[in-house]
């Protein structure tokens, strides 16, 4: 025997025709969440001095580091940090959301530690590093988000992640001889229900 379910939904219905069989089974959407992290909300940690910036006038402005090509040895990093949101599943997605003066190819590199918490020394045992090449979409000055890639290590709900973001001028596939103003960081991640 056939049977209909009405959904509701914002603009009106969808009718969903069966038949079904369903035997104690519970069905959960899987949801994704992502935790942002403003320019900011970030810290210098390595390379030449730089000085958080702002872009445009209030209320219409924020903030944004400006990361110049910089030599192989001390490439200019930022570092940030963050506990694993306790809703956490699965997955670990980083994406960089940035401007740039030019439109040659940008190389980012991310490199993530994690703290368990029964971890009572330096917290770097499980740590991974992305690095990807960007090319940016051909309009200068304009804001971007591009998926850096991701994490390899396992994460685990309520354990505190720290992440460096440095654009990593010095490899060669990074041809941009332009400054690159890093706006923020995005950690996307599949969350239960």
């Amino acid at each position: 025997m056939a049977q209909t379910v009405t959904i509701p939904n914002i603009t009106g219905a969808e009718t969903i025709s069966g038949p079904w069989t369903f035997t104690g089974v519970t069905v959960l959407p899987t949801v994704t969440r992502r935790v942002t992290i403003p320019a900011q909300m970030m810290a210098q940690i390595n390379g030449t001095a730089i000085v958080l910036t702002t872009q445009g006038t209030y209320p219409d402005a924020w903030a944004q580091w400006p990361l110049a090509s910089s030599p192989a040895a001390a490439p200019q990093a930022l570092y940030a940090a963050f506990g694993v949101p306790m809703d956490y599943s699965s997955g670990g997605t980083f994406y960089v959301i940035y401007s740039q003066s030019g439109v040659a190819v940008t190389l980012w590199r991310v490199e993530v530690n994690y703290a368990n918490l029964a971890d009572l020394g330096d917290p770097t045992l499980a740590s991974s590093v992305i690095g990807i090449s960007l090319t940016p979409d051909g309009v200068i000055n304009r804001v971007q988000i591009d998926q850096i890639g991701a994490v390899g290590a396992p994460v685990t709900a309520g354990n505190w992640l720290r992440l460096s973001i440095e654009r990593d001028s010095a490899h060669a596939d990074d041809v941009n001889a332009d400054t690159i103003r890093l706006i923020g960081v995005i950690f996307e991640y599949v969350a239960t229900r």
